[in-house]
Order: C-alpha cells, then sequence, then structure tokens
C-alpha cells in the first residue's frame, strides 16, 4: 500500500505548513530600505538629495548607479549583464549547500549503513542528523543576527570543508557502528547541515539589488 498510494501522504500533509506559509507571507509588511530600493533610480537620487549635503555620497553612488541602468531594459538581461558573476557565486553556495542536505543523511545511508546496521537503524541515524540540524539552526539565525550572513556561511563552509573527509572515513571504516554513524551522520554531518543551511536563503538573496532579487535567486537555484 506504501508503494501505491501511501508515498502521496506526506506530500498532503506539507499542505497545511504550506498554507500557513502563505497566509504569514502575504501580511509581512516590507522593510523600508527595501521600499526604497525598488523606487525608480531618479526618485531614489532626488529623495537623497532633497535631504542635503550630508547625503552627498548618497547622491553620487545612486547617480552612478542611474548610469549603470539602462533604461527599458529588461530586468534578465540587467542581471545577466550585471550581475553574471554574482549569480555563478550563489550557485556555487547553494550547490554546496544542497551536497551538505542530501549526501551524509542520504547517500552514506543507502551507500554504508543500510547493508551493515539495517534499515531501521539507518533511518533513526538519517532522523538524528536531521534533528541536529533543526537545533543549531537558531544558533545559525542569533550569529547572522551578530556577525552577518556571510561570516556564517563561510563559517559554515569552513566546518564542512575541515570535516566531511575525515568523518566519512571514519564511518567507511566502522560501517557495523551505531556510535559512530551517530556521532558521524548525526551529531557532526548534522551540525554541519544546520549551519551552513540556515541562512544560505538570506545569503543569496543579499548578493542582488532589491529589484533583482527574486530573478536572482531563481538563477542561482536553478543552474
Amino acid at each position: 500500500q506504501m508503494l501505491i498510494w501511501g508515498w502521496r501522504v506526506p506530500f498532503l500533509i506539507t499542505l497545511f505548513p504550506g498554507l500557513l506559509a502563505l497566509w504569514g507571507r502575504n501580511r509581512l509588511h516590507e522593510s523600508g530600505d527595501f521600499l526604497q530600493e525598488i523606487k525608480p533610480l531618479q526618485v531614489r537620487a532626488a529623495d537623497a538629495e532633497s535631504q542635503g549635503e550630508e547625503d552627498s555620497e548618497v547622491v553620487e553612488n545612486i547617480g552612478s548607479e542611474v548610469e549603470r541602468k539602462v533604461e527599458g531594459k529588461w530586468a534578465v538581461a540587467e542581471l545577466l549583464t550585471n550581475y553574471l558573476a554574482v549569480i555563478f557565486i550563489g550557485f556555487g553556495a547553494t550547490a554546496a549547500t544542497a551536497t551538505a542536505w542530501f549526501v551524509p543523511p542520504f547517500w552514506i545511508l543507502s551507500a554504508l549503513l543500510d547493508a551493515n546496521l539495517g534499515a531501521t537503524d539507518s533511518l533513526w541515524v538519517g532522523n538524528a542528523s536531521q534533528l541536529i540540524g533543526l537545533a543549531v539552526t537558531p544558533l545559525a539565525g542569533f550569529l547572522t543576527d551578530q556577525r552577518g550572513v556571510a561570516w556564517v556561511t563561510l563559517a559554515g563552509a569552513a566546518f564542512f570543508t575541515v570535516i566531511g573527509l575525515p568523518v566519512y572515513t571514519w564511518i567507511s571504516y566502522n560501517p557495523t557502528s551505531r556510535s559512530v554513524a551517530y556521532l558521524g551522520i548525526g551529531l557532526f554531518y548534522g551540525a554541519a547541515q544546520g549551519f551552513a543551511g540556515a541562512t544560505i536563503y538570506l545569503f543569496n538573496a543579499e548578493l542582488f539589488p532589491a529589484r533583482l532579487r527574486c530573478l536572482g535567486l531563481a538563477f542561482s537555484y536553478n543552474l
């Protein structure tokens, strides 16, 4: 029954939190900085200039942005012309985080642990990895507020780089050990997954100006 129709049940269950998230997002107010950035560039320059000489640097920066932006250019053309390198940075960050999300708690389970620990223990090791990732997420969010999203992204990537191969080697030499599986995949990989992936959406979003943010995210995630 599970193979015939049961696999659809989790997708149906996710409908409820999905609708709740949609309801909440539609009631969020945009920040003042975002509303200011999506104004036409000439309007932003006029607003900044009207505030006095102390904002002369802001006026100059916006004026330079007006010169760089070709009037009437489609958003896709502007993105590919002015932000191509940024797209590849976002793609690299996305690919690295996806690797941390899917390889340790899924591929290693099927490649190493299923045959040695059994499907049940292997499944619980994967669950432990997800739970540790969830537990680490608030810490990553706190550090993002304190140090910035770039710092947290770099720290998460560095942590995964340092532990990735040694932990995998440790597990591969001890595929029948439950403690090694829980420590390696559950704790170490789970912490890396939660920390590196907690704010990756924010990291990618901040790579692009507000008027191109959704399009830039789409390109980064779908290359």
